[in-house]
């Protein structure tokens, strides 16, 4: 007996096409990260009227006292890590006849913020750099050149017990100076070897400060 093979099929066979992922297309700006400078450390706590310390020791700002040798480049590197880049710096420039009763050959100003330093230098072998003065407040000194640079920004700078500009003439007064004076819109307290000169305002309290060498 013979058997019928079943007829072959004639249904379509289906074939399933191949799962294609396409990545999507991004068509924005490429986003670009700016690289964020260091925080600055600040002034509060920078400067030090020294009263507390031997008798003779001159008033610092960031850690160097006034009148007293400096290193000019170890100076500008440590006030920059505080406070960024200096807003102005003359370089080294001949101190003008007005000032030659001061003995120094050449002076340097820098300003940050609200602060000033003036350095000089003496022809002495070997050469010494001196710094001359500081001011907080108002570039002017008596007994040095002018900066032609205004203030940018105030800096915020004060003592640790938080004296600075806008302190009152009271508080200066209860401060432990040497000896004190209040006249004609200034206060003078005696630190050291000389005295830090505050100016104020109508109602008494610190606009400005300076202390500075007086050789003339």
């Amino acid at each position: 007996m013979t058997t019928a093979r079943p007829a072959p099929s004639t249904e379509p066979t289906m074939t399933e096409a191949p799962t294609t992922t396409v990545s999507p297309v991004t068509t924005g700006s490429p986003v670009t990260t700016n690289a964020t400078e260091p925080e600055r450390a600040g002034a509060e706590g920078a400067l030090d009227f020294e009263l507390d310390s031997d008798p003779g020791s001159n008033p610092e700002v960031f850690g160097y006292a006034a009148l007293t040798e400096v290193d000019d480049a170890a100076l500008i590197d440590d006030v920059t890590e505080a406070l960024g880049g200096s807003d102005a710096d003359t370089g080294w420039i001949p101190m003008p006849e007005a000032y030659a009763c001061t003995g120094a050959s050449e002076y340097r100003s820098l300003l940050w913020d609200d602060i000033r330093y003036v350095l000089t230098r003496y022809d002495s072998a070997p050469q010494t750099t001196v710094l001359a003065a500081w001011t907080i407040g108002d570039t002017a000194l008596e007994y040095s050149p002018p900066l032609d640079t205004g203030i940018t920004e105030p800096s915020g700078i004060t003592t640790d017990d938080g004296i600075g500009l806008g302190t009152s003439a009271d508080q200066l007064a209860n401060l432990d100076w040497d000896q004190s004076l209040l006249e004609h819109g200034r206060f003078l307290g005696l630190a050291g070897s000389g005295p830090v000169v505050f100016e104020l305002d109508a109602t008494n309290q610190v606009v400005a400060m300076s202390y500075e060498q007086n050789d003339c």
